[in-house]
C-alpha cells in the first residue's frame, strides 16, 4: 500500500501533480495528475508506486531487491517489496538468534501489518489537520471609460482551507414618501355657465303634473 495526497507532486518530476482524492491504494493502482502548465485539465494516470519513488519501481523483477533499494529512498515505506524485505530480515534475525519458531512467520506478517496500519493512520491524520486549499485572485485593469486592458489571475496554495464569507445581507432601499397635495381652487359664481333648458320636456313634466 502506498498514502498518496491530492496536490502532491510526482518524485522525479515536481510539474506533475496528483488530481486523484487522498487515501491509501494498492502499489499498482492508477492515479490521475495534471500538469501545472494546464491544472484545469487531467493529463493523464501513473501507478501509484511510480509517482512515489519514480522509475525505480520499472528497474528491478526482483522483490529483495526492489524493496532493498526503495529502503534506501523511504527507511518507512509501506510499498509491498519493502515490506517483504523488513519480514525477510526480521525472520533471518530470529533465525540467527535461534529464536524463529513455527508460528514466528505468522507473528513477523501481523507485526508488519499493524506497523502498515499504524503509518498509514498517521498520514491520514497529518491530511485531516493541514487541508490544502487554493484560491484565486482576478486583478482586472480598465481605462477611463471602464474598458478591460488586461486581467491577470494568480492561485496561490494555502495550508488551511480559506473559509467563504456569507454572502452581505442588502437592506432594502428607503422609499421616500410623497405628499398628497391638494389644489387650493376658489370658484367665482359669475364664471359659472347656467345648463340651458329643455322647454319640451319642460312642457311634457307640467302635463303630467297637471293630469
Amino acid at each position: 500500500m502506498i498514502h498518496i495526497e491530492k496536490g502532491q507532486k510526482f518524485f522525479e518530476d515536481e510539474n506533475l501533480v496528483v488530481s486523484t482524492a487522498t487515501g491509501d491504494y494498492a502499489d499498482n493502482d492508477l492515479i490521475e495528475f495534471y500538469n501545472l502548465d494546464n491544472p484545469n485539465m487531467v493529463a493523464g494516470s501513473f501507478q501509484a508506486q511510480y509517482i512515489k519513488y519514480g522509475n525505480i519501481v520499472y528497474k528491478f523483477n526482483d522483490n529483495q531487491v526492489l524493496g532493498e533499494e526503495i529502503l534506501k529512498i523511504d527507511p518507512e515505506s509501506t510499498h509491498a517489496a519493502a515490506s517483504f524485505v523488513k519480514m525477510n530480515k526480521e525472520l533471518s534475525r530470529q533465525m540467527e538468534e535461534g529464536s524463529l519458531e513455527p508460528e514466528s512467520l505468522t507473528q513477523v506478517l501481523s507485526d508488519e501489518q499493524t506497523s502498515m496500519e499504524e503509518k498509514m493512520t498517521d498520514s491520514s491524520t497529518t491530511t485531516e489537520q493541514n487541508p490544502v486549499g487554493t484560491v484565486e485572485t482576478t486583478t482586472t485593469r480598465m481605462d477611463g471609460d471602464g474598458n478591460i486592458i488586461d486581467s491577470t489571475t494568480t492561485t496561490t496554495t494555502t495550508s488551511k482551507e480559506v473559509p467563504i464569507s456569507p454572502d452581505p445581507v442588502i437592506a432594502p432601499a428607503p422609499v421616500d414618501e410623497v405628499p398628497v397635495v391638494v389644489p387650493d381652487i376658489q370658484v367665482n359664481p359669475d364664471d359659472i355657465t347656467p345648463t340651458a333648458i329643455d322647454p319640451t320636456v319642460s312642457v311634457i313634466k307640467k302635463k303630467r303634473i297637471l293630469i
